[in-house]
Parts: C-alpha cells; structure tokens; sequence
C-alpha cells in the first residue's frame, strides 16, 4: 500500500467505508516503521505523521459517520471541516519536504 494507491482509490470511489481509508493509513505508516530502523529518516517521518494523522482521522471519522450510507455516496471531506492545513495526502509530502531541508 502507498499513498499514491490511495489517492487512486478515492479519486475512484473505490473506499466504500472511511474505516478501509483509515486502514489503509494506518497501514502505510506501520509498515514504513516496520521496516526501517528508528534512527531512519523514514521511520521518523511516519512517526511524526502518526501523531499528526491521528487526530485528523478522529475528526474525519465523525464526519463520515454523518454520510448518508444507504445513498452509495463516497465520502469527501473538505480539510475546511477538520479545521487543518492540507489532506493526508499533503501531509504526506510536506512531511516529507521539511524533514529534507
């Protein structure tokens, strides 16, 4: 899994619930600190992520849980609503970014 996978699969409609999103964030992140030492730069970037995304996925999750589930709508939730600077895509990349200047 990947970010780019991800972004694939919202810009499809292919997340029918926010958990198999939220899932798939998580996962991106465990295995990116499975698999790389703790002193890597990798591995700090998803650390710092972690923390970060957490709250933005709570906050998302109770938007989510106010869609109409019977309509078969995706689930699109404008960043304005949770009151951040940015997506979990974007947060993604900045992360990446700031840690290399």
């Amino acid at each position: 899994m990947a970010f780019a996978t991800m972004e694939r699969k919202v810009t499809n409609s292919e997340y029918k619930c926010f958990s198999a999103f939220e899932y798939d964030v998580n996962l991106i992140l465990r295995n990116c600190m499975h698999y790389n030492g703790n002193s890597t730069i990798f591995y700090k970037l998803a650390k710092d992520m972690e923390t970060k995304a957490q709250p933005m996925l709570r906050d998302a999750r109770k938007l989510a849980k106010k869609y109409n589930t019977v309509t078969g709508r995706p689930f699109v939730i404008n960043c304005n609503q949770l009151n951040c600077k940015g997506n979990i895509f974007s947060l993604a990349i900045n992360s990446t970014r700031k840690k290399r200047k």
